[in-house]
């Protein structure tokens, strides 16, 4: 990119030199970056002119998007025609205002600064920050910057408004410190490195055994859908920078081929001065592992240790995987990693690691509707500093199911399997939101009929599912007064492309018919969203507290006969009880 354009170029660039140049550390330059650049050097060098007499600024901020969209018609716009320096007459109407900026790249489309800073006296500038606020890093050196219409080419008067600590698209965030209540000093972090979803696309090698991911594009085009997930990811970045959280935000552009760029850590951790790399399944994501990300590590912790000892499983005859905290699932306080086994998450690299970082492996099986592998531990389970969150009901074995639930208690965190717990929390916002608003709402809770009936070999999730159906009634009655409606909706059997092996291996798909259920038929998804579209419409206004099972009368069936008791540990295959 171009560092540092001569002096006289510079304002036709609209660079900025600030300052007394000579001598004065805190001289500074903005840049813009080269139209070919593919990703962020880790270092370079300025420069000027040999007839120019100029001496070199000692930091250059090379001025970009903060969440390019690779083929938008906005990602292809000039910064030079929303970003400039401020002429004289310019800052004294704007009040001293040494930047413009084009107003809406306040909000709808924020700029970040790439800061480099000087290292010798030959111009070496090595990248000090990747994705600092372009406002904010100009208020720290004591430069005014302002919003402006004076880019618009028609002739009027032009406004100026300065850009104070909270105008911004990263307003003010308030400061957390290790140790707070929000936070803790092994559990939590306060910094994180983000790859924005610049080239977001569908990984076709890692959908493979990634069965969350879908290539259903409901119509929208690869674009599209890369803009939405770009507004998903600006939000999730601005609630983490309103929380304090310091962030080093990297892009990345189609020529990496890296469509699953926006999870950094299935390929990295760093903690306690190691950057450790982990050995990846698919040959795209291995592509992660940037080298300009590394040396950018490397600056910002100078004693950092890289440790590659795990690569060498990559290599191995067969391979052996462990995607990062994607598999690995770790509670730092308690010294515990939790690992569920997959295509990317193999024993043997799960014991070498854990072994090296002092860590007590808890492996085991978690499946999702169908059956197979959950291909991350981080799809089913969380663990936070006060809280763990986990999808109790994947792990099919009780053993298994009952030592992560065992370990996760421990250290006094709030376990919420998110059946009940997790249900309550959600409708629990959603009901608080709607009482600040003092507006009327609707909640329909998913049920199970074995609430009434029991689940024999699922005993957990049917406890679980009874507390939601008592929730759906105990809410009813508390919200009521404020015109919240609260009902929960059970579906029977409804063929669907992610039901198990063991359930589509016993219909006929190619027709509605079922002799075991009292309607002679399976039901039909429609016929669910039909009960749902009802319960949330006016038609059912006055319907509150109430649990509809919509099964074809399937749950009230019984038997004039009972047949031969077989245990349920028999009927699953798992043999006489052992204690």
């Amino acid at each position: 990119f171009y560092a540092c354009p001569t002096a006289r170029e510079a304002m036709h660039r609209w660079t900025l030199v600030e300052g007394d140049v000579e001598g004065d550390a805190g001289a500074f330059a903005l840049c813009r970056p080269h139209a070919e650049s593919a990703m962020r050097a880790p270092w370079t060098t300025l420069w000027v002119e040999e007839e120019e007499s100029e001496a070199l600024p000692n930091a250059c901020a090379v001025v970009r998007d903060a969440f390019p969209v690779v083929g938008s018609a906005r990602g292809g716009e000039e910064l030079s025609a929303c970003v400039r320096a401020a002429t004289r007459e310019e800052r004294d109407a704007s009040g001293g205002a040494a930047v413009l900026v084009r107003r809406d790249r306040v909000r709808e489309n924020p700029l970040m600064v790439d800061v480099y800073e000087r290292r010798d006296a030959l111009g070496t500038l090595m990248l000090k920050h990747a994705g600092r606020d372009l406002f904010d890093w100009l208020r720290e050196r004591g430069v005014r910057a302002a919003t402006s219409t004076a880019f618009d080419d028609a002739e009027g008067e032009k406004r100026y408004a300065l850009v104070g600590p909270s105008d911004g698209f990263f307003q003010e965030s308030k400061v957390v410190r290790t140790g707070d209540a929000s936070t803790s000093g092994r559990q939590s972090s306060n910094a994180c490195l983000m790859i924005a979803p610049s080239a977001f696309a569908l990984n076709a090698h890692a959908a493979r055994d990634n069965h969350f991911m879908d290539s259903t594009n409901d119509g929208m085009s690869a674009l599209e859908i890369r803009e939405r997930v770009s507004a998903e990811f600006k939000a999730l970045y601005a609630g983490l920078r309103s929380m304090g959280v310091r962030i080093s935000l990297f892009s990345h552009d189609s020529s990496h081929d890296t469509p699953d760029a926006v999870f950094p850590n299935n390929w990295h951790t760093l903690r306690d001065g190691k950057l450790k790399l982990f050995p990846m399944k698919d040959e795209n994501r291995r592509r992660e592992r940037r080298e300009d990300i590394i040396e950018f590590l490397k600056h910002q912790n100078p004693n950092l240790v890289v440790d590659d000892s795990l690569l060498k499983f990559e290599k191995a005859d067969p391979p052996k995987f462990l995607e990062g905290t994607g598999s690995l699932v770790i509670d730092h306080e308690a010294r515990v990693a939790f690992v569920a086994l997959s295509e990317r998450a193999h024993e043997d690299v799960v014991h070498e690691h854990c072994k090296a970082e002092g860590l007590t492996p808890i492996t085991f099986t978690s499946l999702d509707a169908k059956g197979r592998p959950i291909y991350h531990t981080n799809v089913m389970l969380s663990v936070c500093t006060s809280v763990a969150v986990v999808c109790a009901e994947s792990i099919p074995d009780p053993d298994a199911r009952r030592r992560v639930l065992d370990a996760l208690s421990t250290g006094g965190r709030t376990v919420v399997d998110i059946t009940l717990n997790g249900t309550f929390f959600v409708a629990r916002e959603f009901g608080r939101r709607h009482l600040a608003a003092e507006t009327p709402a609707s909640i329909i809770n998913v049920g199970a009929s074995y609430a009434w009936t029991g689940g024999p070999g699922f005993a957990h999730s049917a406890a679980a599912k009874a507390g939601v159906k008592n929730m759906v009634e105990t809410l009813a009655v508390e919200w009521g007064p404020y015109g919240i409606q609260v009902n929960g909706l059970v579906p029977g059997l409804m063929p669907h492309e992610d039901m198990t092996d063991d359930i589509q291996g016993n219909l006929v798909r190619t027709h509605d018919k079922d002799a075991t259920q009292p309607a002679l038929r399976v039901g039909q998804r429609q016929e669910l969203g039909w009960a749902a579209t009802f319960l949330a419409s006016p038609f059912a206004r006055f319907i509150s507290g109430h649990t509809l099972v919509v099964d074809g009368a399937n749950w009230q069936r019984r038997s004039l006969t009972n047949p031969e008791v077989v245990t349920v540990r028999d009927q699953m295959g798992r043999g006489p009880f052992e204690p």
